[in-house]
């Protein structure tokens, strides 16, 4: 046995230097070698300035020196396969340690994308009291939004109840176990968060622009040469702050897979409410096969059973700026047959994330979803199960003037595509 094995490694080792050395006498045959080959542009060439608000800034030197992609691809596959795998020895400090997978994977894109938000720290935690919970971040909420949650009717009527949405929220927090009171309160907190960052990351681009560039669907061909130009979807990626709406998922991603050991408690039960807030609606579901249609919810938690998700899933919209969906288990399917209609972890002009964590699961859709960011930032992640992913285009991790990720652990699973997808990546 040692003997086989030394000589598949040697045989390696020769093929290694011997595909090496036909690509050194390759370039001899051309009067390059290792450190000439690439494209160097000079300023002498022409009057116009290369440059490109668009342009990743390894870009040049990956065009300078070709030869370096390889191992280039290499060193990025093994930065994602840490935070994927959370072996805690390949990390440099132990505040790194603290970072969970999914805010890792969204961590790392983001620093791939070139922006740096290392220094605003990795451990998060939202700031949620110990007494009543939900019901003291749905007020603050109120309050941020400078809109009143309480009762406005002067005069005491037996009807008057209906207008107190504190009053209503404790009602149906009565019978909801303190653990998994405090678990929606905390993940609220974050999503409360998480919008205050991807208001930031909209700050430079004007609000009635806002319908246009969800609604358009042809953003990729509109930037590209030899199709028309949409000035204001230019005007807005120059604008766009992909740090700020890095970081707002980042710390999103945190608080949600803080929670995840504490709803898994309560999976398989009945627990139920339904709550309007100024950023959606918040949504608990028990242990039975449900039929959720709920594209105006900024949380949604199914506590398990074979449920059914019909159109916008994990979606954002220009009225809803974070989107955050759970299913705890169960064989589930994830169904909108909507063209242009983002669904399934799709960000755009949002943070939206959609984990599920157990059973086999059936994701189909057209376009912008199963982790798709389009001025946001859009995640998929799937735990396990043997998953079916279906859609046209525009999804299972793709990304334009933001970041798409797909993130499926474990399971037998197919994924089936047309274009613009698995791994896409246009301008950033």
């Amino acid at each position: 046995m040692k003997r086989q094995f030394f000589l598949l490694v040697f045989l390696a080792l020769t093929s290694s230097f011997a595909q090496e050395d036909l690509i050194r006498s390759a370039l001899r045959s051309f009067g390059l070698d290792s450190s000439t080959i690439g494209y160097r542009p000079q300023p002498t060439w022409g009057p116009v300035p290369r440059t490109d608000p668009f342009r990743l800034p390894y870009f040049d030197g990956l065009l300078a020196r070709p030869l370096s992609i390889p191992p280039f691809t290499r060193d990025m596959l093994f930065r994602y396969t840490v935070w994927m795998t959370g072996d805690s020895a390949n990390f440099a400090t132990p505040k790194q340690r603290e970072v969970r997978p999914l805010a890792g994977l969204v961590y790392q894109s983001a620093r791939n994308l070139g922006h740096d938000i290392g220094r605003y720290g990795f451990d998060y935690n939202p700031d949620i009291p110990d007494r009543k919970p939900l019901a003291a971040v749905i007020r603050r909420l109120y309050q941020r939004k400078s809109r009143d949650a309480g009762n406005t009717i002067v005069y005491p009527l037996p009807t008057q109840d209906w207008t107190d949405e504190i009053r209503r929220v404790e009602q149906q927090s009565e019978g909801i176990p303190a653990g998994l009171e405090r678990a929606l309160a905390s993940i609220l907190a974050a999503i409360e968060e998480a919008a205050v960052w991807r208001d930031r990351s909209l700050a430079g681009i004007p609000r009635d622009r806002f319908l246009h560039i969800f609604t358009t669907t042809t953003l990729e061909e509109s930037q590209c040469d030899a199709h028309t130009f949409d000035q204001w979807v230019y005007d807005a990626a120059v604008a766009f702050d992909a740090k700020s709406a890095a970081w707002g998922a980042t710390l999103l991603a945190q608080a949600v897979e803080k929670e995840l050991t504490a709803l898994r408690a309560f999976a398989g039960t009945s627990y139920r409410l339904d709550i309007l807030t100024p950023l959606g609606r918040v949504i608990l579901a028990g242990k039975g096969s449900d039929t959720h249609s709920a594209p105006d919810c900024a949380l949604l938690v199914d506590l398990g059973g074979d449920d059914r998700y019909l159109g916008p899933t994990a979606a954002t919209n220009p009225a809803l700026p974070v989107s955050v969906v759970i299913d705890l288990g169960g064989n589930d399917v994830y169904a909108n047959p909507y063209r242009g209609l983002p669904s399934q972890g799709a960000g755009v002009l949002g943070i939206a994330m959609l984990l599920d964590l157990g059973g086999n699961d059936r994701y189909e859709s057209v376009t912008f979803s199963q982790g798709c960011g389009r001025f946001g930032v859009g995640v998929l992640y799937d735990e396990q199960g043997t998953d079916t992913y279906l859609s046209e285009g525009f999804s299972q991790g793709a990304g334009m003037y933001g970041i798409g990720v797909l993130f499926d652990r474990s399971g037998d699973d197919s994924y089936a595509t047309v274009y613009y997808a698995q791994g896409y990546g246009f301008s950033a």
